[in-house]
Parts: C-alpha cells; sequence; structure tokens
C-alpha cells in the first residue's frame, strides 16, 4: 500500500513538473511586449527613420479601411466596421527582377 502511495505522490510529482516546463516554454516563445512593439514600429516605418510620421500611419488606417470596406463605396456600414479585416500579405518584388 505504501508503495501505491509513493507512485502515486512521484506522478503527481513530475507530472507538475512537466506542466511547469511547457509553461516555461511557451513563456520563451511568446514575444515581449516591447518585441511586439518593436515590430510594429518596423512595420509601420517605412522610411527607416525610428520614428512613425503621420502619413506613415494613415497609410496603414486607410489599408485596414479598405479592407473592411467590403463593397468598395467608401463607406462602412455596422457590419463592414464590426467586422475583422481579410489580411492580405504584401508581395514583396523579386530580388532578381529589374526596373
Amino acid at each position: 500500500m505504501l508503495k501505491i502511495a509513493i507512485s502515486a505522490s512521484m506522478c503527481l510529482l513530475l507530472s507538475g513538473q512537466i506542466h511547469a516546463e511547457e509553461k516555461i516554454k511557451k513563456a520563451k516563445e511568446k514575444p515581449t511586449k516591447e518585441q511586439m512593439i518593436q515590430k510594429k514600429m518596423t512595420m509601420l516605418d517605412k522610411d527607416g527613420d525610428g520614428k512613425i510620421s503621420i502619413n506613415e500611419y494613415l497609410e496603414k488606417v486607410t489599408l485596414e479601411f479598405n479592407r473592411k470596406d467590403v463593397d468598395g463605396n467608401g463607406l462602412l456600414d455596422a457590419t463592414e466596421f464590426a467586422s475583422k479585416p481579410k489580411r492580405v500579405k504584401e508581395k514583396k518584388p523579386k530580388k532578381d527582377q529589374t526596373l
């Protein structure tokens, strides 16, 4: 009976340790708030000066508006406004293409 109790205790300890290790692994993989902010800054900062101008910001807002404006009339109705905009990956020019 004592062996069963010890075995059960060991299983609980090991499962707790595994759970803790999984949490640590997930925490390491999750970007920090600072990393997320830096990523967003980099995406918006088109000229690379480390700052976001009103034009750079408005470009992003206009893009998001246009993604929501499904019927393309330049106005958002309640359904369009409440919807999540479709994510469209920006096409990057191929390195070997010349103008």
